[in-house]
């Protein structure tokens, strides 16, 4: 463990990644955490975005809803940790640039929660690879290839598949800077 970052034991065993199709009620079981997220929450989720692969529409993915927080300030775990907590959601994960939630080890992976300061890099990203796939479905089906194949190779081993995913993250990143500097896209 490095002092910028505080993984949390305790993951769960027999927990295996599973890709499946798109569901297109991602989207309303996103606005459904929102709504809870931001009533508990209030002022102090500057944002809460729909980030990660259910996202994008028409992409394999894990069936885990990803949600972003944006607040004002990362290092006031008091502004989110205690509301998080009250409505279940595990900290997992302390980085310097974010937090990472989820239901606790006993519970079904359902919604994953990653709090960031606004205008952060780790905010920008997440923002910004899922703009990108949802505007190039040529990359969104490489990415979803890819995904599916590491799971069929690391179906028990989570850190091994979220590590084989990082060289395609990160290309793809470098492509969507391009593109949202071409574009002007805003997120």
């Amino acid at each position: 463990m490095s002092a910028e970052s505080e993984t949390f034991p305790g993951e769960p065993k027999g927990d295996p990644v599973e890709i499946v199709p798109y569901d297109s009620l991602w989207p309303q079981r996103f606005e459904q955490e929102k709504t809870r997220l931001s009533r508990a929450l209030g002022e102090n989720a500057l944002r809460i975005d729909h980030v990660g692969s259910t996202a994008v529409p028409g992409l394999a993915a894990k069936p885990v809803i990803d949600a972003q927080i944006s607040v004002a300030s990362l290092d006031d775990d008091s502004s989110y940790l205690p509301q998080l907590h009250s409505l279940g959601l595990s900290l997992r994960y302390r980085g310097e640039e974010r937090r990472f939630f989820r239901p606790p080890e006993y519970e079904p992976r359902t919604l994953h929660v990653h709090v960031c300061e606004s205008g952060s890099r780790s905010e920008r990203g997440h923002l910004l690879f899922a703009a990108y796939l949802r505007a190039h479905p040529a990359r969104r089906d490489a990415y979803a290839v890819l995904k599916r194949d590491l799971a069929r190779r690391f179906r028990d081993r989570r850190e091994d598949y979220l590590a084989s995913k990082a060289p395609f993250i990160q290309q793809t990143l470098i492509l969507a800077e391009k593109w949202i500097t071409r574009t002007e896209a805003s997120l």
